[in-house]
């Protein structure tokens, strides 16, 4: 995704947690999900939670991939509710799509995105 994306994303999840509408937050990444399957990658081996939700909330983990098992993702809720802020698989062993939470450490992730970009802007302006 384009940062202008998420820049949208996040803007769209702050109106809705502020307004209440937890499901919206809960429904995106559906939304990413289909997308991308359908319209650019052609399939899917694997989704990966990271970041401070992904990484630490099996009940949004479990909501988000609810309903989801037309594109071959299913969740082994056992697995999902004891994998909490360490790296681990959390589908089930039969899924066609593997689903993993990987911790992942947003700051250093956020500094490394913000030198790439200030770098880009850099040579474009050359």
């Amino acid at each position: 995704m384009l940062l202008s994306d998420w820049l949208w994303f996040f803007h769209k999840t702050i109106i809705a947690l502020s307004g209440g509408h937890f499901e919206y937050f809960l429904s995106f990444p559906k939304k990413i999900t289909l997308v991308y399957r359908l319209a650019a990658l052609g399939g899917a081996d694997a989704v990966v939670f990271g970041g401070g939700i992904g990484e630490n909330s099996p009940p949004v983990r479990s909501r988000i991939c609810a309903g989801m098992e037309w594109c071959g993702m299913a969740i082994d809720e056992n697995r999902n509710n004891t994998t909490i802020g360490i790296e681990g698989k959390i589908s089930r062993d039969d899924a066609k799509v593997q689903i993993y939470v990987i911790p992942v450490d947003e700051a250093v992730m956020i500094a490394r995105d913000t030198v790439r970009c200030l770098q880009d802007q850099k040579k474009k302006k050359r």
